[in-house]
């Protein structure tokens, strides 16, 4: 019974190591090298997800101390400095350009056309938003991870 089982043991040893060399042969890399690199990869999601969270909870931090500057009586609609002026004027850039323009060229007073990519890039960038069009761009033309 034992011969048996060292012939089927034998058998079946062979065929996984033939099995192995053809895939070897067809992947053209090694198992064991195709897990080394798989681990590898896990490592590096794993850190570049630490990064992105570090990077999210210090944004965070920033967000709360801009928000505990408390303004006085008339101005506390601009507390916190330079992010809500910027966001005021263009703010303001985005309603003279889609709001009042139309209204005053329909009644018959034309006014100069604003040139709106950058408050544009600036309303995008302070929401947080420009990245997440600029990776649907590369998205869209397969150039993702070719930088």
């Amino acid at each position: 019974m034992s011969a048996i089982t060292d012939l089927i043991g034998g058998i079946v040893s062979g065929l996984g190591d033939t099995a192995v060399k053809i895939r070897t042969a067809i992947t053209g890399i090694d198992p064991a090298k195709q897990a080394e690199i798989t681990e590898l990869t896990m490592n590096l999601q794993a850190q570049a997800t630490k990064l992105e969270s570090d990077a999210n909870l210090a944004q965070v931090q920033l967000d709360q101390a801009e928000a505990g500057v408390t303004g006085t009586n008339f101005f506390k609609f601009w507390t916190a400095g330079w992010r809500p002026f910027i966001g005021w004027v263009c703010g303001g850039a985005f309603v003279l350009q889609y709001v009042i323009q139309p209204i005053a060229n329909w009644c018959g007073a034309h006014l100069v056309a604003i040139d709106m990519g950058i408050p544009t890039q600036v309303v995008l960038g302070m929401l947080g938003l420009s990245q997440v069009v600029t990776r649907t761009v590369e998205k869209i033309q397969s150039v993702q991870g070719n930088h």
